[in-house]
């Protein structure tokens, strides 16, 4: 996996978190099913950068 392809996870989950966080709660649930993909891959890019190398 490339750095910039991380990066782009990485940044896609930190503005999915901030967008939650002030919107209402309708519209949480709402962006939370819908942004759950991207949350799921900024997760698993930022496990990928702390994992050791084998």
């Amino acid at each position: 996996m490339s750095g910039v392809r991380i990066a782009l996870e990485l940044e896609l989950g930190i503005v999915a978190v901030y967008a939650a966080a002030v919107l209402g709660a309708e519209e949480r649930l709402a962006m939370a099913v819908g942004l759950a993909p991207l949350a799921w891959l900024a997760l698993e890019g930022g496990w990928r950068l702390l994992a050791p190398r084998h």
